[in-house]
């Protein structure tokens, strides 16, 4: 599963989508704007990992590490990691460079070495753009959402359209507003205390048939009894990267920006 949570580089891939859609084609991976406008330009971020089975919706031409059977209509762009079964909305963002509040001054001038006694190497741009937003599992954020950088999103949170998070979100947690808070959780302490163990998302979807997504205690007893009856297999897909998907394609075609 998509779960590594790492500083990832900022460097893309830029690749005519139809020099790669088989490949995508293959994995189930369907961008529905770049398939009516093949000769359009495809942004892979280098540190890419895909499990496949992933739709993305509106204008989105990026592809960003996600898990299998999720999907987003919003172009995420690098630095950013999604896990399985998580519903993205559009026009997400992530917040730019980072300032320092603490500072006598948040003016980029001041960040010379000449005016501060820290690293230097910590405050350039390049580092204070780094983007680092881990996405969990059955995660669902609505429209024009913003997201801070170096945050996590725990499995099962809920964010609230036009939400301004600048903070990690707990687990199984709706949160909204401006700055986002918490609203309310998702269920009661012990059925997340559950889900956060059992992990539903580990298996492939055909192998959740049946189990009542709309009784949580009905669906823990009987995916309890169905891991034990019937000895259920997680779901390993092999996790593709951005070398996989344009390993085949001459140089010549392939473009890398920072």
């Amino acid at each position: 599963m998509i779960t590594a949570k790492s500083i990832p580089s900022n460097e893309v891939t830029q690749i005519e989508f139809l020099k790669i859609e088989e490949h995508l084609q293959a994995l189930n991976i369907n961008m529905f704007f770049l398939k009516k406008n093949p000769n359009k330009i495809i942004r892979l971020n280098n540190d890419l990992r895909i499990e496949g089975n992933n739709n993305f919706y509106s204008k989105v031409s990026s592809l960003c590490s996600i898990g299998a059977f999720s999907y987003s209509s919003s172009n995420l762009g690098y630095g950013i990691s999604v896990g399985r079964y998580s519903s993205l909305a559009t026009n997400i963002k992530i917040m730019g460079a980072h300032h320092f509040p603490e500072w006598i001054s948040t003016s980029p001038h001041f960040y010379a070495k000449d005016y501060h006694s820290k690293d230097p190497l910590t405050v350039t741009h390049l580092q204070r753009t780094k983007r680092n937003v881990a996405i969990g599992n059955d995660v669902w954020i609505g429209a024009d959402v913003v997201l801070k950088s170096h945050i996590n999103i725990g499995d099962g949170a809920i964010i609230a359209s036009n939400s301004v998070v600048t903070k990690d979100v707990p687990p199984y947690m709706i949160v909204g507003g401006n700055p986002a808070g918490i609203i309310r959780p998702r269920f009661s302490d012990d059925v997340i205390e559950i889900l956060t163990s059992i992990k539903w998302w580990r298996f492939h979807k055909n192998d959740l048939k049946g189990l009542m997504f709309d009784k949580p205690y009905f669906f823990i007893d009987s995916l309890r009894e169905r891991i034990e009856s019937e000895r259920l297999e997680e779901y390993s897909p092999p996790i593709f990267t951005k070398d996989d998907l344009v390993g085949q394609v001459p140089n010549k075609y392939i473009t890398h920006k920072n």
